[in-house]
Parts: structure tokens; sequence; C-alpha cells
């Protein structure tokens, strides 16, 4: 028989599992990162690894994920079982494309839609057209619950096909 080299990138030529278990409650999170920086076939790659996403070089081995991953900020075993914790590169870095110890954090899943909404979305300005208040914002979700408007309309309002939404119009603003 051969000898099986656990440290071996077989997991998208790059990854590996080492001395852990795939069996471990973490391990999707950290396949799941894996897979969207480099596997060319997965349908997120476009927003991660074909942006220049990367994991850093100890994470490609999960039993290093899993040495650093007890000790990064918001973990809380219970929540990431109960999958009420997500892990997060961007709120804590920023525009540095990389997982890491020193970039990541772990927070819950509505936190990191809404910090994903407010990096990714471009602003808006809105201009209600009965009392004149205007306001600018990037976060959608946000403006509909505050006014109770339907996401839909003020898309259709934004793409020119219709021309307001229960007296405000809208358009995107650029900075």
């Amino acid at each position: 028989g051969s000898i099986k080299d656990i440290y071996y990138p077989i997991k998208y030529n790059v990854a590996c599992i080492g001395n852990a278990s795939s069996y471990h409650f973490l391990y999707n999170t950290w396949h799941s990162m894996i897979r969207r920086c480099y596997d060319k076939k997965h349908e997120c790659y476009k927003n991660y690894g074909g942006i220049g996403i990367v994991v850093c070089s100890e994470w490609l081995c999960f039993e290093y994920f899993l040495n650093d991953a007890i000790r990064i900020e918001g973990f809380d075993e219970n929540l990431i079982k109960n999958h009420k914790l997500q892990l997060d590169k961007d709120i804590k870095s920023g525009d540095i494309k990389i997982y890491s110890p020193q970039t990541c954090q772990w927070v819950s899943g509505e936190e990191n839609r809404k910090e994903s909404c407010n990096r990714n979305n471009p602003y808006i300005k809105a201009i209600n057209i009965t009392n004149g208040v205007i306001e600018i914002f990037n976060n959608q979700h946000d403006f509909t619950r505050k006014y109770n408007l339907n996401l839909g309309c003020i898309q259709h309002v934004l793409n020119k096909k219709r021309k307001h939404h229960k007296g405000w119009t809208f358009e995107y603003i650029y900075f």
C-alpha cells in the first residue's frame, strides 16, 4: 500500500485537510471559503477568486484554520453550529482581499448581509415629491423598512420603468 500525505493539496489543487477531520463542525465553513476562492466552476468564484480574493497560506490547511478559528473575534461554537454566525473578511479589513486571522471575524448573518449591502450597492438619491424630503442611502432594505416601500417598485423607478413609487423618485448617484 501507499502512504497518504495528509498535507498534499487535494482540494482544488491548493488546500489540504491536514491532521483534522472533515466531520468537524467548521469544515463546511472552511471548504466553502476555499471553494469560492479557488474553484473556477463554482457560481460564486467570479465574486471571490475571480476578483483576486485568496486564503492565507496557513489556512489552505484545514488543521491550521481550526487552530486559528477559535481565537477569531466573535467565535461562539454554539452559534456557529446553529448557523447563527458566519466568517467575514470584509467588515474588519475593508478592501483587503484575503481570508486570514488578521482580517476575519465571526458575525451574524444579518450583520454580514447589512455590511455587504453597504459595501456593494451604489448610493441612491430619493426625493419625496410631496414634501421635498431628500435622502441619500445605499442600503435599500433599510430604506424600504423605514418608509414602508416595496423594493421591487424602487428598482422599477431606478430602471426607468416607472416615474415614482408612493410619492418617491429615485436615482443612482456616484461620488
